[in-house]
């Protein structure tokens, strides 16, 4: 063999080893992969930089703004950031419990209505200035005081 086939394939078998290795370094762990199973929402707090809360009798909406949080509704002022960090926390790290689809909706003969989605306790619509995302919260289960939540991708 040539001495320039060689080196041609010395440097081809260095290429894909730094390919395959940054594929690698990127790739998600397994353990990643099922921490993220187990959260209830893809939320990444930092990235937040609106929120709305609304109730029956409640509507606070807020934004970032140079890194701080300022309220905006119902007036125009400084917001705690601490108190709005520690909800976006919150979301980020709630617990997954059991996923209701469609089907089983169907299947069990029920309806949104009857985990309280028709007229929830309270919205939150959360996100930066190109996606929101509205998160219904529904009324409390029967068997181990649970809330239902909806997230409704906006």
């Amino acid at each position: 063999m040539k001495f320039r086939t060689t080196f041609i394939l010395f440097v081809a078998a260095i290429l894909l080893g730094g390919f395959i290795w940054l594929v690698d370094q990127r790739a998600e762990s397994t353990r990643e992969r099922e921490e993220r199973a187990r959260k209830a929402m893809r939320i990444v707090a930092d990235r937040v930089s609106y929120l709305r809360v609304e109730s029956s009798n409640v509507l606070v909406e807020c934004t970032r703004e140079d890194g701080k949080w300022m309220l905006v509704q119902p007036v125009r002022d400084r917001a705690d950031s601490a108190a709005i960090d520690r909800v976006l926390s919150g979301l980020q790290n709630l617990p997954r419990g059991e996923v209701i689809t469609a089907s089983e909706l169907k299947r069990r003969n029920l309806r949104p209505s009857d985990y309280g989605f028709d007229l929830p306790r309270a919205t939150l619509t959360l996100g930066d200035s190109l996606h929101r995302r509205r998160i219904l919260i529904g009324r409390t289960a029967l068997l181990g005081g649970s809330v239902y939540i909806k997230d409704e991708g906006l």
